[in-house]
C-alpha cells in the first residue's frame, strides 16, 4: 500500500496511454483502498516515479542525494541490489495483480486510458513512445518490491547509513533485515554481508575484469580498500586474478592491468604493485618509465657536481632532471614496453636523442654530458639484461 506520495499542488492534465486493464485496474482499485483520498492519476504518478529515474519531481532530488550516499558508503553494486529487493518475481505478482483486479485476459488492453497528473509529469511524457507497454511493466516491480513507495525507500536508506555511521539501531523491516540477514528473499545475503563488513573476494574465481568493475566502495567491502595496509591484500587479489584470468604478461602490460583493475592514475603508484606480484613475467627486455627515470637520475647527480660556477649550477638544479635534460617525462612513457632483444629496446630508448625541449643558454653544454651520460647508462643496463 503506497503511503506517501510526493505530489506538488498546482496544474494538472489528463494523460491518456493505452495500456493493460490489469495495470489500469491496479491503479484504481489501490487509490480506492487508500485511506488519504488517493486518485488513480496519484498511483499512477508515484508507481512511474517509484520505478524508472527517466522522470523525476522535487523529490528525486531528494532520494538521488541518499543514494549518492550509499553508493559512496558501499558502492553502485550494493544499491543496484537494494533498489531490486523483490518479495516475489514479476510472474508471480502478475498472477496477484489478476487476482487483485479481478481480470482473467492478463494481455488485454485498455485503449486511451486517462490519468490526472501534475502538468510538468505530462509534459515530460510527451511524445514518449511505448509509454503504456512500460507502465504496466513498472506496475509489475512497484507491486513486487518490498518497499512501499519511494519515502520508504529513502527511509531504509537512511537508517542503514545511520547504522553504519553512528551505530543507531534501524527500526524500518528492511533495513533491519539487511543489517541481521533476517529475511529469506534475493539479494538481502548479499547486502548483509557487505553491511556487516564480512565480505571477501573468492580467490579461486576472482577476475582481473572484477576489479576493474569495482568502485572505490566495492573494493573497500571486499578488504581491499586504499590505505597504508592495503598493499599486502591488493597485491594478493591481482595474483589470483592473473592466474585465474591465464595471463602471462610483461611487467608494461602488468603495469597496464594494475592502474586498470585498482582504478590507478599514476604509473608509480602502479609500480609499487608490479615490484610485489610474484608472477611469472613475459621472457625479452623491458624498457620501463620508472628505470629510464632512475637512470636521468643517476646521470643528473654525476653531471651536477661537474658545474663550478655557483649560478650556473643553481639554475641547472633548479631545472631537474627531465628539464635539463630536455626530456620530458611523458617521452619515457611512450616507448614503456617489452622488447624481443637488447639491442631493440636500445634502439627505441636511443630515438630520444632526437627529443629535446627548452634552451639552456650558458649551461647548454651540461645538458649535453647530461645525455651523453644517461644514454650511456641506458645501453649499460639494457646490455647486461
Amino acid at each position: 500500500m503506497i503511503q506517501n506520495v510526493h505530489l506538488k499542488t498546482g496544474k494538472s492534465s489528463e494523460k491518456q496511454i493505452n495500456t493493460k486493464v490489469w495495470a489500469s485496474e491496479y491503479c484504481k482499485r489501490k487509490a480506492q483502498l487508500s485511506n488519504d483520498r488517493q486518485t488513480k492519476g496519484t498511483v499512477f504518478y508515484e508507481v512511474v516515479l517509484f520505478s524508472t529515474d527517466e522522470f523525476t519531481d522535487d523529490y528525486s532530488h531528494i532520494e538521488k542525494n541518499v543514494e549518492e550516499q550509499i553508493e559512496n558508503e558501499w558502492g553502485s553494486e550494493f544499491r543496484d541490489t537494494l533498489y531490486n529487493l523483490r518479495l516475489s518475481s514479476l510472474e508471480s505478482s502478475l498472477d496477484v495483480i489478476l487476482e487483485f483486479t479481478e481480470v482473467d485476459d492478463a494481455d488485454a488492453v485498455r485503449k486511451r486510458d486517462n490519468y490526472t497528473i501534475p502538468q510538468s509529469l505530462s509534459n515530460d511524457m510527451k511524445g514518449r513512445r511505448y509509454l503504456g507497454r512500460d507502465f504496466a511493466n513498472w506496475v509489475l516491480e512497484f507491486e513486487s518490491s518490498v518497499f512501499k513507495d519511494r519515502t520508504d525507500r529513502t527511509r531504509c536508506m537512511v537508517e542503514l547509513l545511520e547504522w553504519e555511521r553512528d551505530n543507531v539501531e534501524p527500526s524500518h523491516d528492511v533495513a533491519r533485515d539487511i543489517v541481521y540477514g533476517t529475511a529469506e528473499y534475493d539479494g538481502i545475503d548479499e547486502l548483509h554481508h557487505i553491511v556487516s563488513g564480512d565480505v571477501e573476494f573468492n580467490p579461486n574465481n576472482i577476475s582481473m575484469d572484477d576489479l576493474a568493475e569495482w568502485d572505490d566502495a566495492e573494493l573497500k567491502a571486499r578488504g581491499l580498500g586504499r590505505g597504508p595496509d592495503a598493499l599486502e591484500d591488493r597485491t594478493y587479489a591481482l595474483e589470483c586474478a592473473i592466474e585465474n584470468d591465464g595471463l602471462h604478461l610483461s611487467r608494461s602490460e602488468m603495469k597496464q592491468k594494475v592502474m586498470e583493475a585498482l582504478n590507478i592514475d599514476t604509473p608509480r603508484h602502479a609500480d609499487k604493485y608490479v615490484e610485489e606480484i610474484d608472477v611469472d613475467i613475459k621472457s625479452g627486455v623491458e624498457v620501463t618509465e620508472l628505470q629510464l627515470s632512475k637512470l636521468l637520475s643517476d646521470a643528473f647527480e654525476s653531471v651536477v657536481p661537474m658545474i663550478d660556477n655557483d649560478s650556473r649550477k643553481g639554475n641547472f638544479v633548479k631545472k631537474g632532471e627531465y628539464g635539463a635534460a630536455g626530456i620530458p617525462r611523458k617521452e619515457f612513457e611512450s616507448i614503456e614496453g617489452q622488447y624481443e632483444d637488447s639491442e631493440s629496446a636500445c634502439e627505441a630508448v636511443l630515438t630520444l636523442r632526437d627529443v629535446e625541449t627548452g634552451s639552456m643558454g650558458m649551461t647548454q653544454s651540461y645538458r649535453r654530458k647530461l645525455r651523453k651520460k644517461f644514454f650511456k647508462l641506458v645501453k649499460e643496463e639494457l646490455d647486461s639484461s
